[in-house]
């Protein structure tokens, strides 16, 4: 019964969210409940991203067993999203998202241009691939160690490092996802706050330590600047060129500060594919999770910029370029 339950619970999950929203219609929350013998046992939550990103969505968790516990919510100390947009508006605000896109402008022309993509596009045109690496968590944490950056510094020092051979590029540029909840008035805003730095590295080091340590001053300065108005900075970017782009988006969901000494569980190395939608959200994404000493990493990419087997050796040679820096 308890599993026929969580079935019925994932399936009416699946089709909540399956469905897009409505944007101008309907509220930015779905809502299910799973009944047996006349008690509530599941409740199913779907929230539009436009409303809340991954850390907001577990709030809105948080709060909901509250609720039920405790029948009362603790005194609100972040801000709310109305507040936050009024603070956007205002002269600061516009100030801050101001300098955030001279920095991007700055940062764009030091990138070399990207070279046009080279391969005939395969059906479904985006493909993704997940690695599941016993050895990769502990490799990034040991180069990690020694250069005292985190190792999601390291994961992205090497994503960038294959990306640049790709592209050919010295001067290479990839998004990073920002959660934007450094400051304690917004670390519990339910709302998506998240946007996207820009850190652009020069790939031509004499080591990939070198690489790892220059990402990391680099990433923390891009961090600083990811607080910006959309449109304004679409508008200001497409002025920069249709050759000057970043390579693609890295995005850790990881909870980074629990970094520490792990050990490589046994097993060998998986690679599969995990999503064949249609859908350009990103010509390349790479997007790391799963559990402590056990890294998952998703590779999603445009087939016309990187063929399916390729998809999946860019995450073997992420394995490899990492775990061998990490016996050096």
């Amino acid at each position: 019964k308890v599993l026929k339950r969580l079935f019925l619970a994932e399936e009416g999950g699946g089709g909540l969210a399956a469905e897009p929203f409505a944007y101008w219609e309907e509220w930015p929350l779905r809502v299910a409940f799973v009944v047996a013998g006349g008690y509530v046992r599941h409740i199913v939550l779907v929230l539009c991203h436009l409303a809340a990103d991954g850390h907001a969505a577990e709030l809105v968790v948080k709060d909901f067993r509250l609720l039920l516990l405790r029948d009362s919510l603790p005194p609100l100390r972040s801000a709310t999203p109305r507040e936050l947009a009024a603070w956007q508006h205002s002269p600061e605000g516009r100030r801050v998202s101001g300098e955030a896109i001279g920095f991007w402008l700055e940062e764009y022309a030091r990138m070399d241009p990207v070279p046009p993509s080279s391969h005939v596009p395969g059906e479904p045109r985006f493909v993704e691939a997940t690695m599941r690496s016993p050895a990769l968590a502990a490799a990034a944490q040991a180069v990690a160690a020694r250069n005292r950056v985190s190792s999601s510094t390291v994961l992205l020092a090497g994503a960038m490092r294959l990306a640049g051979g790709l592209t050919g590029q010295r001067f290479c540029g990839m998004r990073v996802i920002v959660n934007n909840r450094f400051a304690a008035a917004r670390r519990d805003v339910v709302s998506t706050i998240s946007q996207e730095a820009l850190v652009v590295l020069d790939l031509r080091t004499e080591s990939f330590d070198a690489l790892v340590r220059q990402a990391w001053g680099t990433a923390l300065r891009a961090y600083r600047q990811a607080q910006y108005d959309p449109y304004a900075m679409e508008e200001a970017v497409t002025r920069a060129g249709p050759g000057i782009r970043s390579f693609g988006c890295f995005n850790d969901q990881r909870l980074v500060q629990e970094d520490g000494q792990v050990t490589a569980l046994e097993g060998k190395t998986e690679v599969a594919r995990t999503d064949a939608m249609d859908r350009n959200i990103c010509d390349f994404r790479l997007h790391v999770g799963g559990e402590p000493g056990r890294m998952e990493i998703s590779c999603y990419a445009d087939t016309a910029l990187l063929p399916p087997p390729g998809i999946e050796q860019y995450l073997l040679d992420l394995e490899g370029l990492i775990v061998e820096a990490a016996r050096t």
